[in-house]
């Protein structure tokens, strides 16, 4: 049996997640930490655009919905 899928780990690039994101303990949605999973790559960047995070510079940014991008 083969088992395949994707894992999207995101974490948002604004500057008040960007402060915590190193620690681990305190990764959550609500500090801009959030995971999707799908059969593709692209299914996981659909799914998390409709979950409202946006992302920029040819996906190498990304911000949780609601965060102040810049």
């Amino acid at each position: 049996m083969v088992i395949g899928g994707y894992t999207l780990d995101l974490y948002c690039d604004c500057k008040a997640c960007a402060a915590i994101t190193l620690l681990t303990e305190y990764r959550s949605e609500e500090t801009g930490f959030r995971q999707f999973s799908g059969q593709t790559n692209g299914e996981c960047i659909r799914t998390a655009k409709q979950s409202g995070w946006k992302f920029y510079s040819n996906r190498t940014k990304c911000f949780a919905p609601g965060h102040e991008v810049g």
